[in-house]
């Protein structure tokens, strides 16, 4: 168990408008919990954006770890999630290993995983994570014991872009076969699944009966309950998201937003490096990509 000093820093004061926050390291993970945006690098720290002061906190650092040939590196934060106070954490360990990792009142405890290739992590509930694996794996770890609870395998393909609501407890998953899974948590059974892409599901979101998802066969699909449809991006479909209102998705030149019908309202235009992460965030799309800069665009 190691503990951790929180600093607090000011790294860029943001008046809204199309605005962008230069953070340490590049960006390997964009979240949002608690109406603020957390983003995990691969110098091993977590930043926190807080709209209400207008303000970055640099929550912690990670120590360096081992490697075969560079001595001390930094530990990229590859995944990440929130319940409460406490964050989950996949973490690159000790000589090109990986770990789970749970900080709390400043306090860092490591340990390994059930199995190698875990790929993505959320919060069930305090004491239980939920693990997806490379392998098209999902499994239930008690954090106290260490042990897993529940496991199973969907398919021989491995998981592409996943999304989790824990109120509702439905996991939304899909794979490198173009195939999307909803996946009742609490009852640990599957709800539905559907045959949409061609390839590679990069990534995916949903809200309420509304679902996006974004592809390698270079288009991004859309149901809203009612209907659903297809866009021609003309480029892979990197990132997606959702709000109450509007949806968006990534195209070569920019980022398009459409309406709760589907329509094409409002382009982004965009031409730097590759988006792997939108989020809506108040007035305001968010995104970024493997660099060290977090971008806040005006869409009405």
């Amino acid at each position: 168990m190691k503990k951790f000093f929180i600093v607090f820093v000011f790294l860029l004061s943001v008046v809204f408008g199309d605005q962008k926050i230069e953070v340490v390291g590049n960006i390997a993970v964009l979240k949002h919990f608690d109406d603020a945006i957390y983003a995990g690098t691969d110098a091993g720290k977590l930043f926190k954006f807080d709209r209400k002061n207008n303000k970055t906190e640099l929550i912690f650092t990670l120590p360096q770890i081992k490697s075969y040939i560079d001595g001390q590196i930094d530990s990229k934060i590859i995944d990440m999630d929130k319940f409460d106070s406490k964050f989950a954490l996949l973490i690159d360990d000790d000589y090109m290993h990986k770990a789970l990792g749970i900080y709390e009142n400043g306090e860092l405890t490591k340990f390994s995983p059930p199995i190698t290739g875990i790929k993505r992590l959320f919060f069930l509930d305090e004491n239980t994570l939920i693990l997806l694996g490379i392998g098209s794996e999902i499994l239930y770890f008690d954090i106290n014991s260490k042990k897993v609870t529940f496991s199973h395998k969907i398919s021989d393909s491995p998981f592409g872009g996943v999304a989790f609501d824990r109120q509702k407890n439905l996991l939304l998953l899909s794979n490198e076969g173009g195939v999307i899974y909803f996946f009742d948590t609490k009852n640990k059974k599957f709800l539905r699944e559907k045959s949409i892409h061609k390839d590679n599901i990069f990534s995916v979101a949903m809200n309420k009966n509304r679902v996006i998802t974004g592809s390698n066969d270079k288009t991004c699909y859309y149901e809203n309950g009612n209907a659903w449809k297809f866009f021609n991006a003309g480029f892979l479909v990197y990132s997606v998201a959702l709000s109450d209102e509007f949806g968006a998705f990534s195209v070569e030149d920019g980022i398009n937003i459409i309406d709760t019908k589907g329509n094409i309202i409002e382009k982004i235009p965009y031409d730097g490096e590759i988006i792997n992460y939108l989020i809506f965030y108040g007035d305001y799309l968010v995104g970024a990509g493997y660099d060290k800069t977090i971008h806040f665009w005006s869409y009405k």
